[in-house]
């Protein structure tokens, strides 16, 4: 009989130590509010050519991966390569209803140098890239209730979300079924 409680005892801290698990695994959950079908607001954003402010506005038309990153996120960077292999793959693609398929690059970088060196070792140039620089302070974390990175948002031409925090397959197939 003694030799059970321990048992049991071991049974109960397990399960404890589950459900904190659970319940921390959440902490850093990118489920941002935004859902398929809605709309995504529109944000003004200062573009690697400071002078120039890029706007989800102005994208209209076309089919746009907002990706949310920065230099210092390993598993955003992870991410380069493959989704580079996918906007490549439809750079001069034929779309039922929009013009072409653009990725919107925004950093949550502070440090410039940092921003440009990793766009440059990751061979990402060809996306249009934005920044505030300053971090989670950015207005378009808290417009878009970014808590957690990476994250994105596929937004068809008309502005409107088919697709969030998804990986390269999905992209992928999202947008082969948009292709004449």
């Amino acid at each position: 009989m003694n030799s059970l409680k321990p048992l049991a005892f071991s049974h109960i801290f397990l399960s404890f130590g589950f459900l904190i698990l659970i319940l921390f695994s959440s902490c850093g959950n990118k489920d941002t509010g935004y859902v398929n079908g809605m709309k995504l607001p529109n944000i003004e954003v200062p573009s690697i050519e400071a002078e120039k402010k890029i706007t989800i506005d102005e994208l209209k038309g076309n089919i746009v991966l907002v990706d949310f990153w920065a230099s210092w996120c390993a598993p955003c960077r992870k991410t380069h390569p493959k989704l580079l292999e996918v906007a490549k793959k439809y750079e001069y693609a034929q779309f039922k209803s929009a013009q072409r398929f653009v990725v919107l690059s925004i950093s949550l970088d502070n440090d410039s140098t940092a921003w440009k060196d990793a766009i440059a070792k990751d061979k990402i140039e060809s996306f249009i890239h934005a920044s505030e620089l300053i971090g989670w302070k950015s207005e378009c974390v808290g417009t878009y209730k970014i808590n957690a990175i990476p994250a994105s948002f596929l937004i068809d031409e008309n502005g409107t979300i088919i697709g969030k925090n998804m990986g390269w397959r999905d992209l992928d197939l999202i947008l082969s079924k948009r292709v004449f």
